[in-house]
């Protein structure tokens, strides 16, 4: 397997104008081509500390009275 890196612009169109010099090792013939883009993920609140929130309402194990169930888990430490 041959590794290749080229860095690239992407276009306010969102067009790929791309152009490869390949190693003269390579075989004409069928080839696979895979791109990776590493520009940054934008957060979403599911990202977030508060994408948590209320994610355990309706939980048996949180079900009950909020102060004992503290209690309890402090109780276990």
């Amino acid at each position: 397997m041959t590794t290749l890196h080229k860095t690239i612009e992407i276009t306010a169109d969102r067009r790929l104008n791309l152009s490869l010099d390949l190693p003269k090792e390579l075989q004409p013939g069928p080839a696979e081509l895979y791109l990776e883009f590493l520009q940054p993920k934008t957060a979403t609140a599911s990202d977030t500390l508060a994408g948590f929130a209320g994610c355990l309402k309706g939980d048996p194990v949180f079900s009950g009275d909020a102060l004992e169930i503290q209690r309890k888990m402090r109780d276990e430490w």
